[in-house]
């Protein structure tokens, strides 16, 4: 995945139980909750309360809430913002997450070869996508593998995509989809890299690719074209076992690992040159149904 980090920490307070120079009178000689990486709690200030997310690089930062009557003054309703490129799979998992949460949100189209607005918002400490801006709060990738970005939505929006019991099994399954699928994806939408490059981008992502892939990489990955679909069908194979008996990969809700190949499909899907292998009807199936799902009140308040 496109390695990005988290900006922003809230720190209010350290994890020795005393507050740091210039926390507030409303953590004062209070002790911090316990809380581990990559969960969230909730913190009581006034007449309101805070939701705190813990990422794993322990940055701390603040999810905006309004938990009653008396706070929803104190935490308007935000509009969050998704940078983008629009054929990114990463970004393509971040889009589908905040659909799915019936979220209300805005999309920062960037060029690829033009990334000063994210340099700008991430405060010249990163340069890639995507990146969430939820207020003051923005959020990034502080790994290869972190998963941020999902988890903040998640509970930003208590949706019960990381749920414990498929923790591990998500995290090996994730890998596989960012490493194996996306592998070849992307090669095969990027056959297509003209038809979706503004003519005064094309240099500077055919010189960005070349150094990254080498010299004639859009040629090769053209000529290899019919053995990348292949390659692509086989590593599906596993998801289209998955989903003989279930209508999602794990369970019979949508968990992280479903958006998350949902936006290695997209990518590939993105040019319009290809369909769903024809061997995966079960995966077709999935793909239809994903990129559909809403999640409701009631399931919600369930998580």
């Amino acid at each position: 995945m496109n390695a990005v980090r988290t900006t922003r920490p809230l720190a209010l307070f350290n994890f020795s139980g005393r507050p740091p120079r210039g926390a507030g009178r409303a953590v004062e000689n209070r002790p911090a909750p316990r809380a581990n990486f990559g969960q969230s709690f909730t913190l009581s200030v006034g007449l309101g309360s805070i939701k705190f997310f813990l990422c794993e690089d322990h940055s701390l930062f603040s999810i905006p809430t309004a938990p009653g009557s008396h706070a929803r003054a104190r935490f308007p309703r935000i509009m969050i913002e998704l940078i983008q490129f629009p054929w990114s799979p990463f970004c393509l998992v971040q889009r589908r997450i905040l659909e799915y949460a019936r979220a209300k949100f805005k999309i920062h189209n960037i060029p690829s070869g033009d990334r000063s607005l994210v340099w700008r918002v991430t405060r010249q400490r990163y340069y890639q996508v995507p990146v969430l801006k939820d207020g003051k709060t923005v959020v990034f990738e502080t790994e290869e593998n972190s998963q941020v970005i999902a988890k903040y939505l998640n509970e930003r929006f208590n949706l019960g995509l990381f749920p414990p019991r498929w923790r591990g099994v998500q995290a090996i399954i994730w890998r596989y989809i960012e490493n194996d699928i996306e592998g070849l994806t992307f090669k095969l939408n990027d056959i297509y890299w003209e038809e979706q490059t503004p003519p005064s981008d094309r240099l500077r992502v055919l010189r960005h690719k070349e150094r990254k892939f080498g010299r004639g990489c859009f040629d090769r990955w053209r000529e290899q074209q019919a053995e990348l679909l292949a390659q692509l069908s086989a590593a599906l194979a596993p998801f289209e076992h998955m989903l003989m008996n279930r209508p999602f990969l794990l369970d019979e809700q949508p968990l992280f690992i479903d958006f998350d190949l949902h936006g290695m499909m997209a990518n590939f899907l993105y040019s319009g040159h290809y369909q769903m292998p024809a061997d995966c009807p079960k995966l077709s199936e999935w793909y239809q149904r994903i990129s559909k799902a809403h999640t409701s009140e009631k399931l919600r308040s369930r998580h």
